[in-house]
């Protein structure tokens, strides 16, 4: 019976007598045979632990109140970033060289153009080139505004 219990993985309950201990327990190994070749006695080691019931407890969530926001204020869009291949409306004088080199006898007004290069830091840092690709030349910053 005992063999029984220990493959079963069961609780029991374990009591002592003429005291208070009733306790649950599981077998946690068990082990018999003959001792010292002795036919009469078994000899038994019997191993307890104890059991400690388990069950998931129900958890009801907490309702978190919504936050309204408050409503901000407007504000202007921010300027579009220019960059190769952005197409742009240019208006001025338009140079050979992206230093100031010469001026050419060219001028554009709103006129929608593609930049094609960009150098940083120059006086007239955008090269500009029309929708059918035919250059134009170099314009400033100051005379180019996102479209």
């Amino acid at each position: 019976m005992l063999i029984k219990l220990y493959k079963a993985k069961k609780p029991i309950r374990f009591v002592i007598s003429s005291t208070a201990v009733s306790i649950k327990m599981t077998i946690a190994r068990f082990t018999f045979g003959f001792k010292d070749g002795y036919a009469d006695e078994y000899a038994c080691t019997l191993s307890l632990r104890e059991y400690r019931s388990y069950a998931a407890k129900r958890v009801k969530p907490k309702k978190k109140k919504k936050k309204v926001a408050k409503k901000g204020k407007t504000r202007s869009k921010s300027a579009v970033k220019v960059s190769r291949g952005s197409v742009v409306v240019a208006t001025g004088s338009l140079y050979s060289t992206a230093v100031g080199g010469t001026k050419l006898n060219a001028t554009v007004k709103n006129r929608t153009v593609k930049v094609m290069l960009i150098s940083p830091n120059a006086k007239y840092p955008y090269y500009i080139q029309t929708l059918t690709n035919q250059p134009l030349g170099w314009i400033s910053k100051a005379n180019v505004r996102g479209s």
